[in-house]
């Protein structure tokens, strides 16, 4: 299947997110990802494209992000 023919679908269920750390032009945002609801299909047809799904180990993640100040937000 082409890839640029792929579309998010379903839910991506963040939980748990937290502010782990906060100073004055960044913060470091901590969170559980639950992707077993989520997956990528085929915008034309609406079918899955299970090469693309991640594998039922490895649908929850725990995810750190480092977000930097821009432009004053």
């Amino acid at each position: 299947m082409e890839s640029g023919k792929l579309v998010p679908a379903g839910a991506d269920r963040f939980f748990k997110t937290s502010v782990a750390t906060v100073s004055g032009a960044s913060a470091t945002i901590t969170t559980c990802d639950d992707g077993s609801k989520s997956e990528e299909v085929n915008s034309g047809t609406g079918v899955p494209d299970l090469a693309m799904n991640a594998p039922p180990d490895e649908q929850y993640l725990f995810e750190t992000w480092h977000m930097v100040r821009t432009g004053g937000h």
